[in-house]
């Protein structure tokens, strides 16, 4: 082998190696979460009735949407720029979340003097504790995005595992010790990461010097990614929003129940893209062998998805939530199943969004949310849960149609 050639090998599996130990760093921080979160799930739904947990899901559900007003996609503007050595955005970015979290802060502080003011003293209760905690537990989260941009992937890994396990182990002791509350389950629930968020702030704001650099137009296309992403938050969760105001409050629990599993595996999804983006983010073009890598990994993680959601969903969503949610166990099969149907398109649109692609990041989004809204609001009040289930449906398929038109066009096109 020529000395070039060993170099090249070299530095390929310095590459390999890097990917292997991100991911195994992400992969054993969701090790503990999807742990924690699996005991958690056990004590909630049988420790509480299912309007307790409906109204409990409620809470976090607005607060979810209001997450647009903590700007969080600054996150993943900040992770793009620290890897491409503009470390200035992120002071830029926390002050600027932080008020407009305020505004977010108003709104839950209104839902909650709405539901106390209408008798339901638990529910607004919840919401007014969601309000005070807004701003630390959503605006300042944006040091996620310095350690993922940095490639720290065992310090982000392990801030986070410490979150999922103390906050697991302080909301079960909240059920024990006051049976039958929301309101305390709901504290700790919003108190963990906040506690977390403003140490990790105080660390970054440390360790980022006041003149260090800010990239060109980074600001501006977190705000509008931001925005594409409420849209986008929005239309993941409406389904909620109308189950539990046009339906029932034990509807949604059930539909809880039947989502739980989904959202476990689509963070898995999730995790890969992350510890991918750095890289993507350095890359000159998308070429038909990424393309084409992209696909084949998809496939085998489809292939193992739908197995699962055959042979191995409808035990365990007996075990974990009990007989009382034996309902839950197609829909669950189902939406497990819709993840498959968009795989592939998770992991270009990752790739999108590390090239600050603004037009086909508002594309993808705001079309496959648009669908998404107009299927939820027709078919909720028509088929009830399996109209929730079909809207997802619409949603994955129609977001993988416009993932790859963009692909198509805009990146293969070019090679």
């Amino acid at each position: 082998m020529k000395v070039g050639e060993e170099n090249a090998w070299a530095a390929f599996l310095r590459q390999d190696l890097w990917f292997v130990r991100g991911l195994s760093s992400i992969l054993a921080l969701r090790v503990v979460e999807k742990l924690t979160g699996f005991v958690l799930t056990l004590f909630l739904f049988r420790m509480m009735g299912k309007e307790q947990v409906a109204d409990y899901g409620f809470i976090q559900t607005v607060v979810a949407i209001c997450a647009v007003f903590g700007i969080k996609e600054f996150q993943n503007t900040i992770s793009q720029s620290v890897a491409r050595g503009y470390h200035g955005v992120y002071r830029q970015a926390v002050p600027l979340a932080f008020k407009w979290s305020l505004l977010g802060t108003a709104i839950l502080g209104g839902f909650g003097a709405w539901y106390f003011c209408s008798g339901k003293a638990q529910l607004g209760l919840g919401f007014l504790i969601a309000a005070g905690l807004f701003p630390a537990f959503s605006a300042l989260g944006q040091w996620k995005g310095v350690y993922l941009g940095k490639k720290d992937f065992s310090r982000f890994a392990t801030a986070e595992a410490s979150n999922a396990i103390l906050k697991a182990l302080l909301i079960i002791a909240a059920l024990y010790a006051f049976s039958g509350a929301i309101i305390v389950p709901a504290l700790v629930f919003f108190a963990v990461p906040a506690a977390q968020n403003i140490r990790q702030t105080l660390l970054c704001h440390q360790s980022i010097p006041k003149q260090a650099i800010v990239e060109e137009g980074a600001i501006a296309y977190g705000l509008n990614s931001n925005l594409y992403a409420g849209i986008s938050t929005v239309a993941n969760q409406i389904d909620r929003i109308l189950i539990f105001t046009l339906l029932s409050p034990p509807l949604l629990a059930i539909f809880m129940a039947a989502e739980k599993f989904p959202e476990l595996l689509q963070g898995v999804e999730q995790d890969i893209g992350a510890v991918l983006a750095p890289k993507f983010s350095n890359m000159t073009r998308y070429t038909p062998r990424l393309d084409n890598t992209l696909w084949l990994g998809s496939l085998v993680m489809g292939v193992f998805i739908i197995l699962f959601a055959i042979f191995g969903l409808p035990s365990l969503v007996i075990l974990v939530f009990g007989q009382n949610y034996h309902e839950s166990v197609v829909y669950a099969q189902l939406l497990v199943g819709a993840l498959a149907v968009r795989n592939v398109s998770s992991l270009r649109f990752r790739f999108i969004r590390s090239k600050l692609d603004a037009n086909s990041y508002r594309n993808v989004l705001i079309i496959g949310s648009a669908a998404k809204i107009v299927a939820s609001v027709t078919l909720i009040p028509l088929f009830g849960l399996g109209g929730a289930v079909a809207s997802v449906f619409i949603h994955r398929l129609t977001i993988s149609a416009v993932v790859g038109n963009a692909i198509r066009t805009m990146y293969l096109k070019k090679c």
